[in-house]
């Protein structure tokens, strides 16, 4: 989503209604429980449901044992277990790793933490910025030579930096 989208509410209001629901819904039903009535307002609502289908908020309803008629509207069922994905994990793992190991180089936290080079480069380089970290040697590696780091005080980097 960019910036400058303006928000008008309408998926919070969706969300609360489809969450009351405890039998299947179609998007007509969903209308008019959200008393829409012109129809560009509800051509939104329909892009809305295609975008919950993607999230998994929602997913189809199938029948058992019943297959959709050609003419049949879609019926839909909220995931009641759908959460929203957790930001900032990666970095959580870049942090883990180096507090894990004694003395590291870029190379390891990044086999370690399933990150690429240069985020994990980045997060080291505001780490031995802000004196967490240190520079305690060098080692030849592949692509040159790479530096070693250490933690300079473990207890101030887990209370602060973790």
């Amino acid at each position: 989503m960019t910036t400058n989208t303006q928000k008008t509410g309408l998926a919070p209001r969706m969300r609360e209604w489809m969450r009351g629901r405890a039998r299947p819904f179609t998007g007509r039903m969903l209308c008019d429980g959200l008393e829409i009535e012109e129809w560009e307002e509800r051509d939104k609502v329909y892009d809305a449901l295609k975008d919950f289908l993607k999230r998994g908020e929602i997913a189809h309803h199938i029948s058992q044992g019943k297959r959709r008629q050609k003419n049949e509207p879609n019926r839909y069922r909220y995931n009641h277990a759908w959460r929203k994905a957790a930001k900032g994990t990666l970095r959580a793992k870049i942090l883990k790793a180096i507090y894990i190991s004694n003395g590291f180089a870029a190379s390891g936290i990044e086999r370690l933490s399933g990150a690429t080079r240069n985020h994990t480069e980045k997060v080291i380089r505001k780490l031995r910025e802000a004196g967490y970290l240190a520079v305690v040697g060098r080692r030849p590696c592949a692509s040159g030579v790479e530096n070693l780091y250490h933690i300079q005080d473990r207890t101030k980097f887990r209370t602060e930096a973790m």
